[in-house]
């Protein structure tokens, strides 16, 4: 679970902040979910941070197939 001040603490040091992005370091761990505008900073005081309680899984292992695409409109059926 992450604390409040561990939390801030990450958001200060941090230049800028996008959706997406992974913060760690003192005792807390998070992925900016999202931020508006697109790309932000923390400014205390005036930058809302809400904080999920759920914990979510972290994928131990992706498997990724090949692709071929098989259209008959794709560059390579409509030119050769």
């Amino acid at each position: 679970r992450n604390e409040e001040q561990a939390v801030i603490a990450l958001l200060k040091e941090q230049d800028s902040l996008s959706a997406g992005l992974r913060l760690d370091g003192g005792g807390a761990e998070f992925i900016v979910g999202s931020c508006i505008p697109e790309v932000g900073e923390y400014v205390h005081g005036r930058t809302e941070v809400i904080v999920g309680d759920q914990v979510l899984r972290v994928f131990k292992k992706v498997h990724c197939l090949p692709y071929l695409d098989t259209f008959k409109y794709n560059n390579d059926h409509m030119y050769f």
